[in-house]
C-alpha cells in the first residue's frame, strides 16, 4: 500500500504513510472475517453440486470488491483508526497528561479503540477546544458497540434531535455543540445496543 505523505496532510492526518499503511491492516484484520481459499463444492455430494449449480446457485467463494459493504466498513474503520489521536495527542488537546487520559478511557469518560500498538481515540469526540461538550456523560453507553456504529450515529442527523425553531434532524455531536441537555443524546445511544 501506497500513501503519499502530501496527500495525508492534505485530509489533515499527521501521520506517517507506513503508519497508516500499518493501521490499514490492523484495521482490516480486525473487520474482515478470516478468508477461506476453500469452494463450498468441497463439503457437497455432486449430486448436490449438481443441483445447486442447475438451480442457478454460484458455489465458488466470494471476493470482496470495493462495492462490498463489509470493504466500506473496513474502510471507514481505518480511516477513524488512521485519524484518530494517540494517547499523547488526545492529552496535548485535553491540556491533562496521558496518565489522565488513560484514566479517562478506563473509567468511560472517553471512547478509545485499543489496537497493538496502542489506543486511538475518534476524533468525533473532540472540538478544537476539547472534548465535545457532555460528551463524558454518553461515552460509557458507547462501551461494547463497534467505533465504524458510534461514528456514523454521533456524527450523522437523528430523527429525534431537532431544534425548536426547525424539524430538521441534527447529529447527537452537533446538539452537544449547541450545548443542548447531554442527557437527551445519552437516552438515544442506548438504540446502538438494540435498545430504543
Amino acid at each position: 500500500m501506497a500513501f503519499s505523505t502530501v496527500a495525508l496532510e492534505r485530509l489533515g492526518l499527521r501521520v506517517r504513510p507506513e503508519e497508516f499503511a500499518r493501521l490499514v491492516e490492523e484495521a482490516l484484520a480486525d473487520i474482515l472475517p478470516p478468508r477461506r481459499d476453500t469452494s463450498p463444492r468441497q463439503a457437497l455430494t455432486p449430486e448436490e453440486v449438481r443441483a445447486l449449480e442447475e438451480g442457478g446457485a454460484v458455489l465458488e467463494p466470494r471476493a470482496h470488491g470495493a462495492e462490498s459493504p463489509l470493504v466500506r466498513t473496513a474502510a471507514e474503520y481505518a480511516a477513524l483508526l488512521a485519524a484518530g489521536f494517540t494517547v499523547r495527542q488526545a492529552a496535548e488537546c485535553l491540556g491533562v497528561d496521558a496518565s489522565r487520559v488513560r484514566q479517562r478511557l478506563a473509567a468511560y469518560t472517553l471512547y478509545g479503540i485499543k489496537q497493538p500498538s496502542g489506543w486511538r481515540l475518534p476524533r468525533f469526540q473532540f472540538t478544537e477546544r476539547g472534548l465535545v461538550p457532555g460528551f463524558e456523560r454518553v461515552a460509557p453507553r458507547l462501551i461494547g458497540v463497534d467505533p465504524v456504529s458510534v461514528a456514523r450515529w454521533f456524527t450523522g442527523p437523528h430523527l429525534d434531535l431537532t431544534l425548536e425553531d426547525d424539524d430538521t434532524p441534527i447529529a447527537p455531536r452537533t446538539w452537544l455543540e449547541l450545548g443542548l441537555d447531554p442527557g437527551v443524546v445519552t437516552a438515544l445511544a442506548d438504540e446502538l445496543h438494540g435498545g430504543a
